[in-house]
């Protein structure tokens, strides 16, 4: 077996692994239940329209409604997971990687009591380790006086190589058009790609239309290994 086969093999037992594992975020899961409608009004994770010239997809984040008890850390994170999974359905161009961009506007301290430590190091490990995705890019925009102390919640989860990829910019600062063309931004970020109200209602209804794909728990069960393989699953320690 060809090392770019075993490699990709065990991504892909590994990404099954976490999704067994961590059940209650990857495998019960309902687009249509209560805690997902709501979440889904409090903020956005919204994979954009377009790709860089690079091919790279590029994926906003942000608070619609900003009072800290409303915000869900890992109702939120069973959303962003949900979207990714929507966005390999009827995908023919698989893209070179992701550009994540973190709109810290309306994000207080009060936001960051609210994170689950268990669900911030399983999305951490999930997008580094299992995710056939590669992170290219971080960019944390309208960055806060106390984004620090956000990053140093972070910090511990986070491989040195993807901290180098985190870039800040300040409120009201062109730079992130250095990184992402504004013809992929929403309007409302001095881009030409529409209204973040039209690109969310699109993700809400290719939810509503992958709800049975979502919920089929059969699809990301991992299945008993055949003989051969006990040895690779077994090896694929989850801490």
């Amino acid at each position: 077996m060809s090392a770019d086969v075993e490699s990709t093999q065990n991504l892909i037992l590994y990404n099954y692994k976490l999704r067994n594992k961590y059940d209650h975020i990857f495998l019960k899961r309902d687009p249509m239940d209560e805690a997902t409608q709501e979440i889904l009004k409090v903020a956005d994770y919204l994979s954009l329209p377009g790709r860089t010239a690079e091919n790279y997809s590029v994926t906003l984040f942000r608070l619609q409604e900003f009072e800290p008890e409303k915000f869900k850390f890992t109702e939120a994170v069973k959303v962003l997971f949900m979207i990714i999974d929507c966005r390999f359905v009827g995908t023919e161009e698989i893209d070179n990687g992701d550009v994540i961009i973190f709109d810290m506007a309306g994000y207080t301290l009060k936001h960051l009591a609210q994170t689950s430590i268990s669900s911030l190091r399983t999305v951490t490990k999930y997008t580094q380790e299992a995710h056939s995705g590669r992170v290219r890019q971080i960019h944390v925009i309208n960055a806060a006086p106390y984004l620090d102390k956000v990053l140093a919640v972070v910090r511990p989860f986070l491989k040195g190589e993807l901290m180098k990829m985190i870039h800040t910019h300040l409120p009201g600062s062109d730079t992130p058009y250095e990184f992402v063309p504004r013809e992929l931004l929403p309007e409302e970020y001095g881009g030409n790609a529409g209204k973040m109200s039209d690109i969310r209602q699109h993700w809400i209804n290719k939810l509503k239309e992958n709800r049975d794909f979502l919920m089929d728990e059969s699809r990301w069960k991992m299945k008993k290994p055949q003989s051969g393989n006990v040895d690779n699953l077994s090896s694929l320690e989850i801490d």
